[in-house]
């Protein structure tokens, strides 16, 4: 798909329904950067009961830290669109975050 593009101005890129996938691909030629973390998980994880005799709590969290998909392929510099719609917000955060806008 980038080949066809390469020489455009803009590209739009329509997200909304279900991408299949896509969004890694296309950040992937969009992104400036290599290794950009896209995404960060927490989640906690039980250690000790709360409110032990001493007064004390214990508790700890687990994180995994998605990073973008990298390519040697060219990167495409024109401006882009994205449409999304009130479904994608969290599918297409990958694709969004560490993209240059303006």
């Amino acid at each position: 798909m980038f080949e066809k593009l390469k020489n455009t101005n803009a590209i739009i890129f329509d997200m909304r329904g279900y991408p299949r996938g896509a969004t890694d691909a296309v950040a992937a030629r969009l992104a400036g950067k290599r290794d950009l973390p896209v995404a960060r998980f927490d989640w906690p994880i039980a250690m000790t009961p709360s409110g032990l005799l001493d007064g004390t709590s214990h508790s700890a969290f687990n994180s995994h830290i998605s990073v973008m998909q990298n390519t040697e392929k060219w990167r495409y510099r024109g401006k882009t669109v994205m449409l999304i719609d009130e479904h994608q917000h969290q599918r297409n955060r990958g694709v969004r975050s560490g993209i240059p806008t303006g």
